[in-house]
């Protein structure tokens, strides 16, 4: 349907379909690799699966990496605060706040 619908809108503004068509061309692209042996075809959906797994495991254990230094700076910020206040505070006082 879209192709008729374009072939009326090019009849409508009067260009020649004909030639239109003779101009585009099909391309199609084959990926191969060279090695040492010889010219090899590749499969680029492969390849293409290969990266993004990769490049999603690499992004993961970033992530990972990150919350744990996260958590470790939390943890030495909340240990600091409470050797803060048990250095700071009588013991009689912190009892009575615990209370």
């Amino acid at each position: 349907m879209n192709d008729i619908a374009i072939n009326n809108g090019m009849l409508k503004n009067h260009i020649d379909t004909a030639i239109l068509h003779s101009i585009k061309s099909d391309i199609s692209l084959n990926t191969i690799e060279i090695t040492e042996l010889g010219d090899k075809k590749t499969n680029l959906g492969a390849m293409i699966g290969v990266g993004i797994a990769c490049s999603i495991l690499i992004y993961m254990s970033v992530l990972i990496y990150g919350s744990q230094v996260m958590r470790g700076v939390i943890e030495e910020k909340t240990s600091r605060i409470i050797e803060v206040i048990i250095s700071s505070v009588k013991p009689f006082q912190l009892m009575m706040g615990k209370v």
